[in-house]
């Protein structure tokens, strides 16, 4: 792997998070579906932390086949940002070397 001007540092700062979402979804006989969304907010230090999140779970099983196999359709997307500091002074605790934001599954 290689990593372009990486930045690694520990941080110590008081933390508060709080975390709204909420979630939809089946389980059926044939169509299967989760859907989840979510948002972070809080401080740690004097910097602030948002960040949202959601996913999509897709799916259909072949009920009446032997064995029920099932197909899915998956992704995830989730916020982010280029470095730790943001250049309105809040911050992110993840990092990128491209986007600002992770779209795939984990």
């Amino acid at each position: 792997m290689k990593f372009k001007n990486l930045l690694l540092v520990s941080l110590f700062a008081a933390e508060s998070r709080h975390t709204l979402g909420t979630r939809l979804w089946a389980n059926g006989n044939e169509l299967l579906y989760n859907f989840q969304i979510g948002y972070q907010l809080g401080k740690f230090g004097a910097a602030d932390i948002r960040a949202w999140a959601g996913s999509m779970d897709v799916g259909y099983r072949f009920a009446n086949l032997n064995g029920a196999p099932t197909i899915k359709l998956r992704s995830d997307f989730i916020s982010g940002d280029d470095g730790i500091y943001r250049p309105d002074g809040s911050l992110s605790l993840g990092s990128s070397d491209s986007d600002s934001r992770y779209i795939g599954t984990a």
